[in-house]
């Protein structure tokens, strides 16, 4: 049985704010929970109606009716953990090393940030670098939307425009995803260099698209549609270059 004192803690964990203080999140779905007890990460108290799904020995068991009081979402899963967030150390010394890295530009929707870094971690990679006014990492939906990724994949808040500047100063080219850029078809990339994918209503900001040496796009085929949704963009794009 769970405590009111665990179901006012939990429901603090879906603000940020509490988030913040308390340093712990929430995860749910036995899937999301068995990928972060997998992980380095530390899972601090997991609930679940069928404890036999989770892979731990230390689930309490509680009913449909006590989960209810404490999910994110309108149709809960079977399990929710609550889990301590990690300390993150920005190091441009891991994007000066890599062939490829990611960047978003104030993605703000939950469900988008999530697919995002699902199919960054499907294409292999385990970084992704986040303006400051991005979505938190650690809201539900993030986590939800994710499917266990969020285990795997690191998210790095930064001053984007000042990262950026320091790496096309070490030569890495920056391209940006924009409706209106060349064709990833048609693209020709150099050995290293970092991808900028911007927001879902307005793109990617002007300061940031002022510094970048190309803008690519993925064909439409259809003029009537204005534009794609970012996370499938993202997906194709790095299909192409992958």
């Amino acid at each position: 049985m769970i405590s009111s004192r665990q179901i006012k803690f939990i429901n603090s964990l879906k603000s940020n704010k509490y988030r913040i203080k308390y340093n712990c999140f929430l995860a749910e779905g036995d899937n999301v929970i068995n990928e972060f007890i997998k992980s380095k990460f530390i899972v601090r108290e997991v609930f679940a109606i069928d404890v036999s799904k989770i892979n731990c020995n230390y689930t309490e068991s509680l009913s449909l009716k006590e989960l209810k009081k404490i999910t994110s979402f309108k149709n809960p899963a079977n399990s929710l953990a609550v889990i301590e967030k990690k300390n993150i150390d920005f190091d441009i010394d891991k994007i000066l090393n890599s062939k490829i890295s990611l960047f978003l530009d104030d993605i703000t929707d939950p469900g988008n940030f999530g697919t995002i870094i699902r199919t960054a971690d499907w294409f292999g990679f385990s970084n992704i670098y986040t303006s400051k006014k991005s979505c938190d990492f650690y809201n539900p939906k993030v986590i939800q939307s994710s499917m266990g990724s969020a285990s795997r994949v690191v998210v790095h808040k930064i001053n984007l425009f000042d990262v950026l500047n320091e790496i096309k100063n070490k030569n890495i080219k920056c391209y940006g995803a924009t409706v209106n850029g060349c064709s990833i078809k048609k693209f020709i990339a150099d050995e290293q260099f970092a991808l900028i994918f911007g927001n879902e209503s307005h793109g990617i900001n002007k300061q940031i698209l002022e510094i970048l040496d190309k803008n690519i796009s993925v064909p439409s085929h259809n003029s009537s549609v204005e534009s794609l949704n970012v996370s499938v963009a993202f997906g194709i794009i790095l299909s192409e270059i992958r």
